[in-house]
């Protein structure tokens, strides 16, 4: 089966790379493989067949799509929209934190927090990775 992407979240990073893109779809290889533009994300984990988060490596500021590579049949899904790079941006903390204590707030997406959608997708994959980790 080929794999293909149905949404991705987030959009933007910083060229240093570290963001935590989250990848909903179809397909996925549990050795599944992520590419933004050209360069291999070196941190792939693969939730489920519909679901897999991968780092977004360094690169240079622009737009690249993103791509899912099943390694044992080479299939690969390419992303309708575009990852852009961003020069002087932050990487977003993993969910769950990262970092530094500090408040957490959930805001209304006009104002920069995140959609239900998006706090869906994350929980999905927490709970795919607890059931596989047996955590």
């Amino acid at each position: 089966m080929a794999p293909a992407i149905a949404s991705f979240s987030p959009t933007t990073g910083p060229t240093g790379g570290g963001t935590q893109v989250t990848i909903q779809g179809t397909g996925f290889a549990t050795n599944a493989q992520v590419r933004f533009g050209t360069t291999l994300s070196s941190n792939v984990q693969v939730a489920s067949s519909t679901l897999l988060t991968a780092i977004a490596p360094a690169a240079s500021e622009g737009a690249v799509t993103l791509r899912v590579v099943n390694p044992g049949t080479g299939l690969t899904a390419v992303s309708s929209g575009l990852f852009t790079y961003q020069a002087g941006a932050a990487a977003a903390p993993p969910p769950g934190g990262g970092g530094g204590g500090g408040d957490c707030a959930l805001g209304s997406p006009a104002e920069g927090g995140s959609t239900p959608l998006g706090l869906l997708a994350l929980l999905l994959a927490l709970l795919a990775l607890r059931r596989r980790f047996g955590a």
